[in-house]
Protein backbone atom coordinates (compact mmCIF):
# COMPACT_ATOMS: atom_id res chain seq x y z
CA UNK A 1 0.00 0.00 0.00
CA UNK A 2 1.08 3.66 -1.01
CA UNK A 3 0.10 6.59 1.02
CA UNK A 4 1.03 10.52 0.46
CA UNK A 5 0.83 12.89 3.35
CA UNK A 6 1.71 16.60 3.86
CA UNK A 7 5.20 17.36 5.83
CA UNK A 8 3.88 16.63 9.59
CA UNK A 9 5.43 19.15 12.14
CA UNK A 10 7.83 17.94 14.32
CA UNK A 11 7.76 15.94 17.83
CA UNK A 12 8.72 18.85 19.84
CA UNK A 13 5.46 21.29 18.58
CA UNK A 14 2.83 18.20 18.36
CA UNK A 15 2.71 18.87 22.67
CA UNK A 16 3.22 22.60 23.83
CA UNK A 17 3.29 23.84 27.52
CA UNK A 18 4.88 21.28 29.94
CA UNK A 19 1.74 20.96 32.52
CA UNK A 20 -0.95 19.15 30.75
CA UNK A 21 -0.88 17.30 27.18
CA UNK A 22 -2.77 18.71 24.78
CA UNK A 23 -2.34 19.12 20.72
CA UNK A 24 -1.07 22.19 19.13
CA UNK A 25 -2.61 24.41 16.86
CA UNK A 26 -0.51 22.92 14.37
CA UNK A 27 -0.42 19.78 15.09
CA UNK A 28 -4.69 20.21 14.86
CA UNK A 29 -4.51 21.79 11.39
CA UNK A 30 -1.83 19.32 9.84
CA UNK A 31 -4.31 16.33 11.24
CA UNK A 32 -7.02 18.00 9.51
CA UNK A 33 -5.04 18.41 5.70
CA UNK A 34 -3.45 14.65 6.23
CA UNK A 35 -7.11 13.72 7.09
CA UNK A 36 -8.58 15.34 3.85
CA UNK A 37 -5.65 13.92 1.99
CA UNK A 38 -6.24 10.13 2.86
CA UNK A 39 -9.86 10.63 2.43
CA UNK A 40 -8.98 11.06 -1.01
CA UNK A 41 -6.84 7.58 -1.34
CA UNK A 42 -7.58 3.92 -1.11
CA UNK A 43 -6.21 2.26 1.53
CA UNK A 44 -7.22 -1.01 3.87
CA UNK A 45 -6.58 -1.37 7.70
CA UNK A 46 -3.77 -3.31 8.00
CA UNK A 47 -4.18 -5.91 11.09
CA UNK A 48 -1.26 -7.74 11.74
CA UNK A 49 2.66 -7.37 11.27
CA UNK A 50 3.99 -4.49 8.85
CA UNK A 51 7.16 -2.76 7.29
CA UNK A 52 6.96 1.15 6.76
CA UNK A 53 8.96 3.49 4.88
CA UNK A 54 8.22 7.02 5.44
CA UNK A 55 10.10 8.30 2.44
CA UNK A 56 10.20 12.37 3.67
CA UNK A 57 10.82 15.57 1.01
CA UNK A 58 13.09 18.34 2.83
CA UNK A 59 10.45 21.15 3.08
CA UNK A 60 13.37 23.76 3.53
CA UNK A 61 17.57 24.17 3.96
CA UNK A 62 17.00 23.90 7.84
CA UNK A 63 18.87 21.01 10.00
CA UNK A 64 15.82 18.32 11.00
CA UNK A 65 15.78 16.07 13.06
CA UNK A 66 14.09 13.05 10.98
CA UNK A 67 12.90 10.84 13.33
CA UNK A 68 11.17 13.66 15.09
CA UNK A 69 8.64 13.00 12.39
CA UNK A 70 7.87 9.66 12.81
CA UNK A 71 5.08 10.04 15.52
CA UNK A 72 2.87 11.88 13.84
CA UNK A 73 3.09 10.15 10.86
CA UNK A 74 2.55 6.68 12.52
CA UNK A 75 -0.21 8.20 15.00
CA UNK A 76 -2.23 9.38 12.25
CA UNK A 77 -2.01 5.74 10.10
CA UNK A 78 -3.49 4.67 13.47
CA UNK A 79 -6.74 6.98 13.92
CA UNK A 80 -7.46 7.16 9.91
CA UNK A 81 -7.57 3.52 9.86
CA UNK A 82 -4.25 2.09 7.81
CA UNK A 83 -2.94 0.43 10.57
CA UNK A 84 -4.87 -0.96 13.71
CA UNK A 85 -2.43 -0.33 15.75
CA UNK A 86 1.38 1.36 15.17
CA UNK A 87 2.27 -1.57 17.48
CA UNK A 88 1.91 -3.65 14.37
CA UNK A 89 5.04 -1.90 12.97
CA UNK A 90 7.99 -4.49 13.58
CA UNK A 91 10.15 -2.64 10.76
CA UNK A 92 10.44 1.20 10.07
CA UNK A 93 12.65 2.80 7.41
CA UNK A 94 12.62 6.54 7.36
CA UNK A 95 14.73 8.72 4.60
CA UNK A 96 15.00 11.80 3.20
CA UNK A 97 13.81 11.52 -0.50
CA UNK A 98 15.60 14.00 -3.31
CA UNK A 99 12.84 12.44 -5.60
CA UNK A 100 9.57 13.90 -4.17
CA UNK A 101 9.03 17.46 -4.12
CA UNK A 102 6.78 18.04 -0.96
CA UNK A 103 5.26 15.73 1.97
CA UNK A 104 5.76 11.98 2.67
CA UNK A 105 5.74 8.99 0.67
CA UNK A 106 4.50 6.13 2.80
CA UNK A 107 5.20 2.46 2.08
CA UNK A 108 3.03 -0.13 4.11
CA UNK A 109 4.23 -3.48 3.34
CA UNK A 110 3.32 -6.77 5.81
CA UNK A 111 5.60 -9.07 7.03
Amino acid sequence: MRLWLPFPPSLNSLYPGTVRRHKSKKYEAWIQEAKRSLSQQHFTCMDGPVSVTYRLARPDKRNRDLANSEKALSDLLVTCGALKDDSLIHRLVMEWASDIESGVDIIIEPL
